[in-house]
């Protein structure tokens, strides 16, 4: 299997491209060691005066910026030299193309299984928050603040009979209280995890 980068592949990773400015994505640089990235870096800028070079291993993300007016940057010719550079690392095993995807597999299912779980925890919660509010709220008209008041009000009162039934040594009642209310801190922190 050939595992090689070529001119095509690289102009498929340019994200924008404006004078002066370009951005690729490559999931070659995926989770790239320091060295690496530095060495990736002071080779692209070696080309002009002007250039500097941003990379973020993070996302494999890599922003080149130059001053038009004093350096021409090829950029086909930069391609070219970076499908070469590309190729080289990974044969001396800088970049483990292999390696990279499957970790970036890996760690896609988990995190979409993790939002999934978060998901339908969060609406289950909202399904018996949405069955107590008659019960809790019964004072709030305004349905959209229905569910918050009854979830603050039932976080309070388990969490008040948690530290009330610990006082008087009934380990099992204080476990009980106590996993309500951390089930309704879970679906209280996946409803906000955006503003956390």
């Amino acid at each position: 299997m050939d595992n090689s980068i070529d001119l095509k592949t690289i102009l498929k990773t340019v994200r924008s491209s404006l004078p002066g400015r370009l951005r690729l994505r490559l999931p070659q640089l995926v989770s790239i060691d320091s060295d690496s990235a530095l060495l990736i870096t002071q080779w692209i800028e070696s080309h002009g005066e002007s250039i500097a070079v941003s990379l973020n291993p993070r996302v494999g993300s890599l922003l080149i910026t130059w001053d038009p007016n004093r350096d021409n940057l090829d950029t086909k010719e930069l391609f070219s030299e970076a499908a070469e550079y590309l190729n080289y690392a990974t044969s001396l095993g800088i970049i483990n193309e292999e390696k990279k995807s499957k970790e970036n597999a890996s760690t896609y299912q988990i995190e979409n299984c993790a939002k999934s779980l978060a998901k339908q925890a969060e609406f289950l919660g909202n399904g018996i928050l949405d069955r107590l509010c008659p019960y809790i709220a019964y004072d709030i008209k305004q349905k959209a603040r229905k569910r918050r008041v009854t979830q603050n009000r039932l976080m309070l009162a388990s969490l008040l009979f948690s530290v009330g039934v610990l006082a008087t040594s009934q380990t099992k009642s204080h476990v009980l209280f106590g996993g309500a209310f951390l089930a309704l801190l879970t679906v209280h922190l996946l409803q906000h995890r955006k503003v956390l």
